[in-house]
């Protein structure tokens, strides 16, 4: 299983539909930034269910393929909503909403919900909360609640070196945040595959370094960091 940042859901370079089908393998997990919200995807190899956005997303360059993107959850900071339409919500617990809607307890989620927010496009979670295995690949044994989708970009590779420098727009409260990095290469015939480890945090940058020099000018590191709450 490998992890993999993408920009986007579809129709650009880079985007999760871009990435090549003979690249991707059952059970790889995407993690897309589009707008002001965060989407995680799990790939199943042999879905073949029929294309519907933002849930379930097909390689575009193979039609024909079974593999698909499916949806595992929805991250954004705050959602300030006029409406909030639930056709069942059935918990062991209180839930509370407030106008930042905050959920408490154990919340299984029976039907889609449906948010229309304040001068944002409406948006529907169709899937259930990310599940305990998915939370373990990924959060460290943590809960995704404990983190905050805060800060992600892109950042081309410079030919001949072997490690990036990439400097955080806004200054973390610590040093703690996840830090998560996927490499692309959808320009050159066989691109290298190259390994990487977190060399330096600081609360206004982190380090990349790879285990080998880069050998073209067409690689793209795609970031995400999750800072705790």
């Amino acid at each position: 299983m490998k992890m993999i940042a993408a920009d986007g859901i579809t129709g650009n370079i880079g985007s999760l539909d871009m990435l090549p089908d003979n690249r991707i393998e059952d059970g790889d997990m995407a993690i897309v930034k589009s707008g002001t919200y965060t989407y995680m995807y799990r790939l199943n190899a042999n879905s073949g269910e029929t294309p519907s956005l933002p849930s379930i997303v097909r390689p575009d360059d193979t039609p024909s393929s079974l593999k698909r993107w499916l949806l595992q959850g929805l991250y954004t900071k705050n959602i300030k909503a006029t409406s909030l339409n639930v056709s069942s919500i059935t918990s062991d617990s209180d839930i509370t909403i407030d106008k930042d809607i905050v959920m408490s307890g154990s919340v299984s989620m029976t039907q889609p919900i449906s948010f229309n927010a304040v001068d944002e496009a409406p948006f529907t979670v169709v899937s259930p909360t990310l599940v305990s295995n998915l939370n373990a690949e990924l959060f460290d044994g943590k809960q995704s609640t404990d983190y905050l989708v805060n800060i992600s970009g892109n950042e081309s590779l410079v030919y001949g070196t072997n490690s990036v420098l990439i400097g955080l727009p806004t200054s973390q409260p610590n040093t703690t945040y996840a830090v998560y990095v996927s490499i692309l290469n959808v320009t050159d015939a066989v691109p290298s595959i190259y390994g990487h480890v977190i060399s330096e945090r600081h609360m206004d940058s982190f380090a990349v370094r790879f285990s080998g020099v880069i050998d073209s000018s067409n690689y793209v590191m795609q970031w995400t960091i999750f800072q705790d709450n």
